[in-house]
Order: C-alpha cells, then structure tokens, then sequence
C-alpha cells in the first residue's frame, strides 16, 4: 500500500493520493469484534435459559482464547493454595 501511495502522481492524482493516506490509516478488519458477537450469539442460543452473566463471560473467554494451552496440573495446584481445607490436606499437590 505504502508503495502504491509513493508511486501515484500528486500533481496527476491529488485526490486519490489523499484517499489512499486516509484509507492507509483505517483498520482494515474487524474481525475480532465480529468473532466475539458470533462466538456470543452462540453460545447464548445454546444454554439460554440456564446462564448467568458470570457463565458467559467465562464461556466467551475459554472460546476466543481457545488456542491458549492450559495446564490442568498448575489449575489444580493454584485452586489448592487458594482453598485449603481439610479436604486437601492429604493430597499430593498440597504444600
């Protein structure tokens, strides 16, 4: 694009120089927007009558963040530090 702008004639094309700077600036997509309304709409389809707003959110995150790789073994260990109870004491993963 940048290219195409240095190689168009001012004095020629002034318009259309200043139309490709004002395009070159733009953002190109939205597809980040539209994947999260998708990803929403259907999930919100799927388990309408049972979901809280907390849900959700949760839902929507795990679903847009789903190449994120998780490490059930550092879930657990963190989800034990935080809770400890008595339920815990003789698991391997406590401290």
């Amino acid at each position: 694009m940048s290219s195409f702008i240095k190689s168009t004639d001012e004095d020629v094309f002034p318009n259309i120089k200043t139309i490709l700077r004002i395009g070159g600036t733009l953002l190109r997509t939205s597809v980040e927007a539209e994947r999260s309304f998708f990803v929403m709409r259907h999930t919100m389809t799927f388990t309408r009558s049972t979901m809280t707003d907390e849900r959700l959110a949760g839902l929507l995150l795990i679903h847009v963040h789903q190449s994120m790789v998780i490490q059930p073994e550092e879930i657990s260990s963190k989800f034990i530090t935080r809770h400890r109870r008595r339920m815990f004491e003789k698991c391997l993963l406590y401290d």
